[in-house]
């Protein structure tokens, strides 16, 4: 956990506190609630057209703040992080999916323009139970530990404790104190780095197997595009190197192909060449977020990722960026010459030994199985 020397200091407040909120954490709640505090006040400030609040005091409703963490919280469940055995988010969100009719993958635009038109309540009914323990035990490092919400409540009133904020209105809003309002306003962007950090720690244990945590906690605004590496493997096609579906067996024109993520990008979050294949355009639409058998479609991906290394080390080449892209094979442990090299036995053996680990990490957390109907 970040200690509080890493938070901007205070000689009014007891910045200490505030670095502790996360010294004790079992499910990703303390996290989701302060950036939803953070949302709100930034919104807040933007409204009064003002980027530092003046030191007054706002009130803040919980129900608000829950449908923050509800929207923080899309993205890395729809990658299919697990936040934890006691924690409720995906549960939640899998039922607004059902109310709403959203999408697996809404963004914050979609999801607000639903909770925005809820007419019937089932919004505060859904996240209702996200605001039994939160709120209270967020504030522990000032009012000390108590399982009594009401002592919590009456505690953050009180002046000498000098909490962030006090609950308020049958527990229904916080109000965020005048000196703590001007704290957050001012140090916006440092508190979400700390949050973040320290909820990367937090999946990071409960995911030890996921080396793509990183990429998963928070939304690119657009995803990386994919040009530069289909050029690339249209200029391999255009030299007359044979690239073979994987999974249909047939040759691949440069002019009638996807490009696929064997391991679905949906788990990995990124578009890594040694993970990309040309694949015929139907694949894409069967195939979806669905793993490879890996026995049946194997060896024509790992051959055609030989090819590519080919190109890429004999260096002939002009298309742009080729450098970058050489360097997503640096991680692999070995040269690309040395993978070039290898016969079709050695080549199957090596990616068979680098994808089935995140192909039963994947399989372990839900993805399924998908196999061509031909």
């Amino acid at each position: 956990m970040i200690n509080s020397y890493n938070l901007p200091y205070s000689d009014t407040l007891p910045v200490n506190k505030l670095s502790a909120v996360f010294s004790s954490t079992t499910a990703s709640y303390k996290f989701y609630w302060f950036l939803g505090i953070l949302d709100l006040i930034e919104e807040h400030n933007l409204a009064q057209n003002n980027t530092v609040s003046e030191p007054n005091r706002i009130s803040l409703r919980m129900i608000d703040i829950a449908c923050r963490m509800v929207i923080n919280s899309w993205y890395p469940l729809y990658c299919r992080v697990n936040f934890g055995p006691s924690d409720k988010l995906s549960t939640i969100r899998e039922a607004l999916i059902k109310a709403f009719k959203l999408s697996e993958d809404a963004d914050r635009k979609e999801l607000e323009n639903a909770f925005r038109t809820d007419t019937i309540g089932t919004i505060e009914k859904s996240l209702r139970p996200l605001l039994t323990y939160v709120p209270y035990r967020f504030l522990s490092p000032w009012t000390g530990s108590s399982d009594s919400n009401q002592y919590i409540a009456e505690r953050s009133l009180q002046k000498d404790c000098q909490c962030m904020y006090a609950v308020l209105n049958e527990e229904k809003e916080i109000v965020i104190a005048p000196d703590w309002l001007n704290y957050l306003s001012v140090n916006l962007m440092v508190l979400r780095d700390f949050i973040y950090w320290n909820l990367f720690l937090y999946l990071q244990r409960r995911n030890p197997h996921d080396q793509f945590i990183a990429g998963k906690i928070l939304r690119a605004e657009q995803r990386e595009s994919l040009s530069t590496r289909r050029e690339l493997w249209n200029t391999a096609i255009e030299q007359g190197v044979d690239i073979i579906c994987p999974y249909t067996e047939k040759k691949v024109v440069t002019t009638l192909y996807d490009l696929d993520h064997f391991i679905p990008w949906r788990y990995v979050c990124n578009n890594l060449m040694w993970n990309l294949t040309p694949a015929d355009p139907s694949i894409n639409r069967s195939k979806g977020d669905s793993l490879p058998d890996m026995d049946a479609y194997l060896y024509h991906f790992a051959c055609n990722q030989r090819e590519m290394i080919r190109v890429l080390a004999e260096d002939k080449t002009a298309v742009r960026n080729s450098a970058a892209i050489k360097d997503d094979y640096l991680s692999l442990g070995v040269t690309l010459e040395e993978l070039a090299s290898m016969d079709d036995s050695s080549i199957i053996s090596f990616y068979d030994k680098l994808i089935r680990p995140y192909f039963l990490q994947a399989s372990n957390i839900g993805f399924p199985v998908w196999k061509f109907n031909k």
